[in-house]
Order: C-alpha cells, then sequence, then structure tokens
C-alpha cells in the first residue's frame, strides 16, 4: 500500500481530505515555495496552515514562527562590535605578517610560530567570522550550501591551529630555557611542524565538512529563511547524536583542555626557572635571562588570553547549549553573540600585545600606520629603529667571535673540530643575536 493511501485510510487524514497534497506528502519538505499550490490549499480548499501540515506531514513548514529580527539599534551595535573585530583582526595581522617576513632579521623560530599564528588569526576572521556573525545576526544563511561546508571548517580549523601553534612554542621555549645545551628547532624544521601543524588542524576540522548542510524553512506567508547546520550525523542531530557530543569533547580537549595543561606546564616551569636564576655576574648573562624573562612574559600573556576569551564558548557548546535551546530565541542568541564576539576577540588582542611589550613589533606598527595623524615614524625612525639593530649587532658579534674561536684553537684543538665548532658557535650567537625579544634598549639598570 502506498503511503497516500495510508494516509488517506486514516480517519483524521480522510476527514481533512481536501488539504492532503501528493506531491507533499511524497517529499515532506519544501524545497522552495509553491505559491500556486499554497494558494490553492489555504484559498481555494480553505485549508488551513496547521492542516496542512498535520496532513502532509511538512517538517519545514511553520505556521507560527516567531520573530528573529532584532531592533535597529541593537542590528548596529552588533555591526559595529563585528565590524571593529573583523577589521582589527585583519589589519592587525596582516601588520605583524608583514614585519615578520619583510625584515630577514626578525625570522627567527619565535617569529615563524607568530607569523603562523597571525595567519590563522587572520584566516578565521575573513573567512569565517565575515559571513557567521550575520548569519548569527539574521538568523539566515545567504551564502549557499557550499560556502556553509566551508565557513563551518575555517571555524575550526585556524583555531586549532593556533592552538597548536602556541603549544609549539612553549615547548621551543621551553627547550630552549631548560635544556640551553640542547639543539633546538631550525627554521627549516619549524616549517615542517607548522605545515604538519595545518595538516592537523583540517583533519580535525573534517567532521564538519562531512556534516554540514543547509536546509530552507518557510512561514504560512512564504517567507523563506535558510539555516546553515552541521549536525547531520547519521545518529541524529545537535539534541539527540552521540556521534556530535562525542565531537565536541573531543574539541572541547583538543583545543582548550590539552593546550592548557600544555601551557600552564611549561611556562610555570620556564617562570621558575628564570626567576629563580641569579643575575649576578657578567653583563652578557644577565642581559640575556632579562631577554629570556621578556619573551616568557609575552608569550604567556599571550596564551593566558587566548584561553580566557575561548572558556566561556566551550562551555556554552559542552554543557550549556540544551539549556539555551530551551529559552526565548533573541535571549539565547544575545547571550551566544556575546560569548562568540569574546572567543573571537582573541584573533584581535595578538597584534596589540606584541605591539604593546616588543619594541621592534611596535617601530614596525608605526611605520605601518604613520598615515594617522596622532603616529609619528619618519624613514629615518624606521631605518634606524630595532628592526635593523639586530642585523648591525650580528655582523659585529661575528667578527669577534671568529677572533676568540680561533685564539681558542691554538689551545689544542684540531683544525677540522675547530672549524666545526666555529661555524656551531657562529651560528648560535647568530640566532641569539636575531632573537627579537630584547629588551628595548637594553641597558644594565633596565629591570626585565
Amino acid at each position: 500500500m502506498t503511503t497516500s493511501n495510508q494516509s488517506l485510510n486514516n480517519p483524521l487524514v480522510a476527514s481533512l481530505g481536501p488539504c492532503f497534497d501528493d506531491s507533499l506528502n511524497s517529499t515532506r519538505v519544501l524545497n522552495e515555495w509553491d505559491k500556486a499550490l499554497m494558494d490553492e490549499l489555504l484559498l481555494v480548499r480553505h485549508c488551513n496552515c496547521q492542516q496542512i501540515v498535520m496532513v502532509n506531514h511538512i517538517q519545514n513548514l511553520y505556521c507560527g514562527m516567531p520573530s528573529m529580527n532584532h531592533s535597529w539599534p541593537v542590528q548596529a551595535i552588533y555591526l559595529l562590535l563585528f565590524g571593529l573585530i573583523i577589521t582589527m583582526s585583519i589589519g592587525g595581522n596582516l601588520v605583524v605578517i608583514w614585519v615578520v617576513l619583510a625584515h630577514k632579521t626578525m625570522r627567527t623560530v619565535t617569529n615563524y610560530f607568530l607569523l603562523n599564528l597571525a595567519i590563522a588569526d587572520a584566516s578565521i576572521s575573513l573567512f569565517n567570522v565575515c559571513f557567521n556573525f550575520v548569519y548569527i545576526l539574521y538568523y539566515n544563511w545567504w551564502f549557499g550550501d557550499p560556502y556553509c561546508h566551508f565557513s563551518n571548517v575555517m571555524g575550526v580549523a585556524p583555531t586549532c591551529a593556533s592552538v597548536f601553534t602556541l603549544m609549539s612554542m612553549s615547548v621551543d621555549r621551553y627547550v630552549a630555557i631548560m635544556n640551553p645545551l640542547r639543539r633546538r628547532f631550525s627554521k627549516q624544521k619549524t616549517i615542517t611542524i607548522i605545515c604538519t601543524i595545518w595538516i592537523a588542524a583540517f583533519f580535525c576540522a573534517l567532521p564538519m565538512a562531512m556534516h554540514s548542510y543547509t536546509q530552507n524553512f518557510f512561514s504560512h506567508e512564504g517567507a523563506k529563511r535558510t539555516v546553515c547546520y552541521a549536525d547531520g550525523y547519521p545518529d541524529g542531530d545537535a539534541k539527540t547524536s552521540t556521534q556530535f557530543q562525542i565531537y565536541n569533547y573531543f574539541l572541547l580537549f583538543i583545543t582548550y583542555l590539552l593546550p592548557l595543561g600544555v601551557l600552564s606546564f611549561t611556562y610555570v616551569s620556564m617562570g621558575r626557572a628564570l626567576w629563580g636564576m641569579n643575575t649576578i655576574g657578567e653583563h652578557r648573562q644577565e642581559m640575556q635571562i632579562r631577554a629570556k624573562r621578556k619573551i616568557v612574559k609575552m608569550l604567556t600573556v599571550v596564551g593566558t588570553l587566548f584561553m580566557v576569551c575561548w572558556l566561556p564558548y566551550h562551555v556554552y557548546f559542552t554543557f550549556l547549549m540544551h539549556i539555551f535551546a530551551e529559552m526565548d530565541f533573541l535571549v539565547a542568541q544575545h547571550v551566544y553573540m556575546g560569548m562568540y564576539w569574546l572567543a573571537m576577540s582573541s584573533t584581535v588582542v595578538n597584534p596589540i600585545v606584541y605591539c604593546w611589550m616588543n619594541s621592534r613589533f611596535r617601530a614596525g606598527f608605526m611605520y605601518a600606520f604613520r598615515w594617522l595623524p596622532c603616529v609619528h615614524m619618519s624613514e629615518k625612525d624606521y631605518y634606524a629603529s630595532g628592526l635593523y639593530e639586530g642585523l648591525r649587532q650580528a655582523g659585529r658579534r661575528s667578527y669577534c667571535s671568529r677572533s676568540t674561536d680561533y685564539n681558542g684553537s691554538l689551545l689544542g684543538l684540531s683544525p677540522r673540530r675547530s672549524s666545526a665548532k666555529r661555524s656551531s658557535n657562529a651560528s648560535r650567537r647568530r640566532e641569539d643575536a636575531n632573537e627579537k625579544f630584547l629588551p628595548d634598549k637594553a641597558s644594565p639598570n633596565r629591570r626585565a
């Protein structure tokens, strides 16, 4: 027996026979609004919306769709807040990328990680936040089904890349400070690590690409609203799917709990080691300790701000989403928009921290924004800044080190071992000289 015959044999359906339509009952989903058919059902057959839904089992026709539109002042506030973080994130992180790539002395291992962090932050702002906040504000996806998949992927992959980069930086610093004689990451190895980070990040976002989809909803007046979902799992939706819950717990662990543990352990260990050191001794050793303290301070601030910004968002998705689903739609949306804005503001704070705590990045930002009336940076000041100071220092130290190494070779070192030692020492000194987190205009009286 066909589905339509089964429906007609139902007493309730039989009593509402004029409201039954075989094309609606067979699909049970309205892909587009058929005005002629709906006018016939509503005006000619005198069916109401509830009868049409009940008889034909339509899943996406809502007879009393609640208002999902905010007032104009509320929309203006959200547009201003999100427009501000999008502009600052893309602009600030592009400046960070330029500072590292355009200045040879800034191309150190740590700065390559900061470069990758800037790329990840700019990516999520450009490819996800720009579109997603409009969708959240108006609850209508206007950007097509393919971009629904891509936007959801770009909401997860850059976030994973950011936390993996933060962990890699902390491990690199931990090795450099706790095991100073152990070989650090080379630049080539750092680039390999960064490529691996992005491969792992997109692998973590793969379920988003596989289970995202769009669905149209209609009011009885024909108003269309498109929703972008990321919960198309075989065992149900966001409310019922065990796979969806497992994936959310996985993201919580991989993007928050794991990095929180790694960053806490490494930075606490480095802090105890650095601030427990006795700085009485050679001036150069004292300045090296201060420089290490300064970079640890900055990276600790970056990691802490990231964790603070993302904490409410993770708590919502892991523990509170089902509670907010039962609340008034507009109230729940205000709460979610606030948590989403705070999480996305993490893409803005890093360039601000670099500019605040590092003289070379500060010089780069001032030069990039020298067109602003409040910024004073001439070409002369730019070329005299610390962006070029490291290169001159490296040249002077390399000259002195060659003389010292040559004298050392006369004290019993074989020519081959002496040559290898000179190469290793010179390379290590150049890396130290190019480390861009030296104190501003280092002075023996300046405290870290």
